[in-house]
């Protein structure tokens, strides 16, 4: 997946576009559970080349005093020499997400966006629902056998008898 500056950003949910070194942050605290889910997306240099996007899941403190923070995800887009960005780095739940599934890099993105707009509604977000949800294709032959759009067309005469070999069959 290739994307011109704007389109990766509005990928991410980022709007308006930022500039060097700009950071746009999202978070929600739930008071009840004492939990913080935060999701940002940063511009990494002043020329815009390279931009990560993350989503944290700090839980407190643990009982021997140290943090309780989960990365559920992080990438990393670079600009290439025809000035489009790709994703080059991708991690997902703990491990790397690069080239897991097909259309990783689209729905990576689409995970980023459905995370964000929890926390714009203020809610923590249920990352396994949003997974089942985004990380699914969205139709088409060859996708995760849901099939195709057309029949194959078929001669059943064809099918029964090969004339070729005087009609004895295949």
């Amino acid at each position: 997946m290739k994307l011109t500056y704007g389109e990766l950003l509005d990928k991410l949910g980022v709007s308006p576009v930022l500039s060097g070194y700009e950071t746009k942050p999202w978070q929600y605290y739930d008071a009840e559970k004492e939990v913080i889910c935060a999701a940002e997306v940063r511009v990494m240099d002043g020329d815009c080349d390279e931009v990560e996007a993350e989503i944290m899941l700090d839980k407190g403190l643990k009982e021997d005093g140290t943090s309780d923070m989960e990365i559920i995800m992080w990438l990393q887009a670079r600009k290439g020499t025809n000035s489009k960005y790709t994703i080059h780095n991708c991690r997902f739940e703990g491990k790397n997400f690069v080239n897991e599934l097909p259309s990783w890099e689209t729905k990576i993105c689409r995970f980023f966006k459905a995370v964000v707009r929890e926390i714009k509604s203020e809610h923590i977000p249920d990352f396994d629902e949003i997974k089942e949800e985004t990380m699914k294709d969205k139709g088409g032959a060859g996708q995760g056998g849901q099939g195709g759009g057309r029949a194959p067309k078929i001669k059943g005469n064809q099918l029964l008898n090969d004339m070729k070999r005087g009609g004895a069959g295949f």
